[in-house]
């Protein structure tokens, strides 16, 4: 300490007269005589509102930068020398380049040719001028695309928005945000498509509704039809050339509208043991009478065929996909080829093994079409992939294929070659030896059981209850939910309830939740054309059948839900309380 020498201002916080904390910053002189202080010299300075400017502009600084590592898109800043100043985070989603690398480069590294080689020429045109250097006007406050070059190498669009600002000492700054065009017509477009999705739900919704209920009507309609036609031909002993006819037709509806039930609310697929040629035929005469008449059409077998465990009217839904994609590959071949070509398409069936030893029934269907590449077989499973034009295709017919078949334990291969054609071949297991044959089993002759009917069709409770007599049932037929509890608490040798879910009154699944309240009450089987199995069994019914149905199909349910109730000693319900 020295004679003169003022001390370190010291920054503190003193208390005012008025009762208020100021920062004060005290600077001290220190007084001497000779070479000893004597005294010292305090001087006081208010710098209140110098601290609280100062941390104001701490807090904008932070503000800022906090604004700029949280945004979404790209932010970077440079001076006037066109030198990258600071860059947010986003900028290594967009641009490759991490912010601390693009720092102290030349914002021409993210501009391709000849952007990059302009550069610096418009900004020193623009600073001195204030003008632009192009009739496309400024970027300057404007939005406006433009094309930025990626770390890689490669160019994508962007929208461009920049900002003029001046520093403390007067130099000028400019900040610039950037959208990624790519992102943003991505993002346009799953927008649109979530909003055709939602439309198609709502019109879905409506048709589902509208379809469910005329498919009521027509299951009825055909339940009635088909029983009666089976009836007819078991009472003649035989069956005539217009009886088939009629019966074929009858089944062949009863295939559209389970497609159609499909198509608007899809149902869960309903097992049963199925004869494999039986739907070939059924598809390949539908696909006859439909098709383009250049397209010939054959089929094969190899012997007979065991029986196999699936859904009939699915697996149909598979070969009618398979025949579909088959004629418009060769049809579009037809188109390119020379006038000797035929369209040709082979469906056959025989008994294969695999390699694990387990025998299959083999489904072929095979073109002499357009083929694929080997690109496309490798997405032929996809969903949405489709090599069809606008409108001709959604892309969902071989992923359906491919679900289908998985729930039948099944395998599906396919072999193509562009210009020679398609071989697709489905492996489906044949039901082992040992499990029981339904259809043998439906024909036995049992004598005695009470099954009660309740639908409120007549002609459906007449076919129902002719054909159950004519293999020794017993039978009671109600029209409605209400009848069908007071017999059930009157009675107590009903063994089996065969129950129809669309009723006036009380519906179907009033009835079985009442029944299912007895823990004697007997077994329900649902007979409906729009219920999922799944949800009839999770609800107690031990079974579903699906209208409209044929006469085997009916007996084989019943004989299989009876099975386990001898006739000589059937489950009864308290004849008191009333259901």
């Amino acid at each position: 300490m020295v004679q003169g020498e003022v001390l370190s201002p010291t920054l503190t916080r003193r208390l005012h007269s008025d009762g208020t904390l100021v920062d004060v910053v005290v600077a001290v002189t220190p007084i001497f005589e000779g070479a000893r202080c004597v005294a010292t010299l305090s001087e006081f300075r208010n710098v209140t509102q110098e601290v609280a400017l100062r941390q104001q502009v701490g807090y904008e600084v932070a503000k800022g930068e906090s604004i700029m590592d949280a945004a979404p898109v790209p932010i970077i800043v440079i001076g006037e020398d066109g030198i990258v100043v600071a860059a947010n985070p986003a900028v290594t989603d967009t641009f490759g380049w991490a912010a601390e690398d693009l720092t102290g480069r030349s914002v021409t590294v993210l501009m391709p040719e000849p952007f990059a080689s302009h550069h610096d020429g418009f900004m020193r045109h623009y600073l001195q001028t204030g003008e632009a250097s192009t009739d496309a006007g400024l970027f300057i406050g404007h939005e406006r695309p433009a094309f930025a070059l990626h770390r890689d190498g490669h160019q994508f669009p962007i929208s461009l928005r920049i900002a003029e600002s001046r520093t403390a000492d007067g130099h000028r700054i400019f900040t610039g945000v950037i959208h990624d065009l790519t992102l943003r017509s991505d993002q346009e477009t799953e927008r649109l498509r979530l909003l055709e999705s939602i439309l198609n739900d709502q019109r879905d919704v409506a048709v589902g509704t509208l379809v469910a209920g005329v498919a009521h009507d027509f299951n009825n309609l055909l339940t009635a039809i088909i029983g009666a036609l089976d009836l007819e031909i078991s009472a003649r002993g035989q069956s005539s050339r217009w009886l088939d006819h009629a019966s074929g037709a009858a089944r062949r509806a009863t295939s559209v509208v389970r497609r159609l039930l499909h198509a608007a609310r899809p149902l869960a697929s309903e097992l049963q043991p199925t004869d494999v040629w039986e739907v070939i035929r059924g598809t390949v005469e539908l696909a006859r009478e439909t098709f383009d008449r250049r397209v010939s059409i054959s089929v094969f077998r190899s012997g007979d065929l065991p029986l196999i465990l699936a859904d009939p009217s699915r697996l149909e839904q598979v070969l009618l996909n398979l025949l579909l994609n088959a004629r418009d590959a060769t049809l579009e071949r037809a188109n390119d080829a020379g006038p000797g070509y035929a369209p040709e398409i082979r469906v056959a069936a025989g008994i294969a093994t695999r390699p694990e030893g387990r025998q299959f029934v083999r489904i072929v269907v095979s073109d002499n079409g357009a083929g694929m590449s080997t690109q496309t077989q490798q997405h032929l499973f996809d969903p949405f992939f489709t090599t069809k034009g606008s409108g001709r295709g959604t892309g969902l017919g071989m992923t359906m294929v491919r679900e289908i078949v998985r729930e039948i334990d099944a395998v599906i291969e396919a072999e193509s070659e562009l210009g020679v054609g398609t071989t697709i071949t489905i492996d489906c297991p044949t039901i082992p030896d040992g499990e029981p044959d339904l259809m043998s089993a439906a024909t036995a002759h049992r004598q005695g059981p009470q099954v009660l009917i309740v639908d409120d069709e007549e002609s459906v409770r007449d076919v129902v209850s002719a054909a159950l007599e004519q293999r020794g049932y017993t039978v009671i037929a109600v029209p409605a939910g209400e009848a069908a509890l007071e017999i059930l608490r009157l009675r107590d040798d009903i063994r089996l309830v065969l129950l129809n879910l669309n009723m006036p009154g009380l519906s179907g699944w009033d009835v079985l939740s009442r029944i299912r309240t007895h823990p004697d009450g007997p077994p329900v089987v649902i007979v409906s054309g729009s219920v999922q199995a799944a949800d009839a069994l999770r609800r107690g019914a031990v079974g579903v059948i699906q209208k409209p149905f044929p006469i085997d199909t009916l007996i084989a349910s019943v004989t299989t839900h009876l099975g386990g109730h001898p006739a000589a000693e059937g489950p009864h319900m308290d004849r008191e309380p009333a259901m």
